[in-house]
């Protein structure tokens, strides 16, 4: 039985609250990313100017698994570098510039021994082959 709880005039019953094991951690942002650190965000984090220049969102949201069309965002003394995890992220540039809490990319690599696009499409591949049956327990 709830405890009823005043509420001006009126009565209510007090609601239950969830264990704090069942909720989900707060989002972490670039700008979090500590010197010396890397981690994975998503291809618009990135912004690509008229000129060619690149620039990093830090209010994009930041990962410690890449994800299909993810760049890896390491953090030196210099600032920003980005790694390209997938050959099939393409960018435009934009007209503008870089907005507001962007900061410029001291450099842009793409990593030739890393795929998660191309792992990804085999992985659905795969499970494409595999009979309805034994893809559910149900």
């Amino acid at each position: 039985m709830r405890t009823p709880v005043v509420d001006g005039d009126r009565l209510r019953e007090m609601a239950a609250k969830l264990p704090e094991h069942l909720f989900k951690p707060v989002d972490r942002k670039l700008s979090d990313l500590d010197v010396g650190k890397s981690a994975y965000s998503f291809d618009w984090a990135m912004t690509v100017t008229e000129s060619g220049e690149c620039y990093l969102d830090l209010n994009a949201p930041m990962s410690m698994t890449a994800s299909y069309s993810s760049i890896r965002v390491e953090r030196h003394e210099d600032g920003y570098h980005v790694v390209i995890v997938s050959k099939d992220t393409k960018w435009r540039k934009k007209n503008g510039g870089a907005r507001e809490k962007m900061v410029p990319i001291q450099s842009v690599r793409d990593d030739p021994d890393v795929d998660f696009g191309q792992k990804i499409q085999q992985i659905e591949r795969d499970i494409e082959g595999i009979p309805k049956e034994v893809k559910s327990k149900d």
